[in-house]
């Protein structure tokens, strides 16, 4: 004779955990979605106020004479057309970033070199610069730096000259003096 006991005449679901994970996941489901509820809120606020911004901008177009059609006579026109490539060489001029440039060429430049002077060549994009070293190796040195690096790759060696260098004493060898053009640097 088998006898099984078993007193249980369901399965066994612990109530009481499943109603707090049900209520657990109903609290994030209201907290998503007040979460939701207040971002286009805040989107709708962002737009409402571009919107009057918008308007405003309009109002003061039309009272400051802006309103209405805007027309050139044919000689303006030509006027105008003669003076947009000067504008956008300005523009062009204005927008390049020095700062950027100089950082770079001083991260270049070895030791026993100094730069005198740079002439920016807008219409080209191209750069010259002159400037100095205490020997053939260094000129060398930078012109490999040049060659390798970004952006400077189109480096070449216009000019080079022995020069007399300005101090004190006139025992001091004399300095070479280089001019290099670097093409599409803007």
């Amino acid at each position: 004779m088998k006898i099984s006991l078993n007193l249980a005449t369901r399965t066994y679901v612990n109530r009481r955990k499943l109603i707090r994970c049900y209520l657990l996941v109903a609290l994030l489901l209201v907290l998503g979605a007040l979460y939701g509820a207040s971002v286009c809120l805040d989107g709708y606020n962002r737009n409402q106020a571009l919107r009057a911004q918008i308007e405003r901008v309009l109002l003061e177009r039309k009272s400051l004479g802006g309103g209405g059609d805007f027309s050139l006579q044919p000689g303006e026109r030509e006027t105008l057309r003669q003076a947009v490539p000067f504008a956008n060489q300005l523009l062009l001029a204005d927008s390049f970033r020095w700062t950027a440039l100089l950082g770079r060429l001083e991260e270049l430049v070895p030791e026993g070199v100094a730069i005198r002077s740079l002439q920016p060549d807008y219409a080209k994009g191209d750069l010259s610069l002159t400037a100095v070293a205490l020997g053939v190796d260094e000129l060398r040195r930078f012109l490999d730096a040049l060659s390798v690096a970004e952006g400077f790759e189109k480096s070449y060696l216009l000019s080079q000259s022995f020069v007399k260098a300005g101090g004190k004493d006139s025992r001091e060898q004399p300095l070479l003096q280089f001019s290099i053009n670097i093409r599409e640097v803007f």
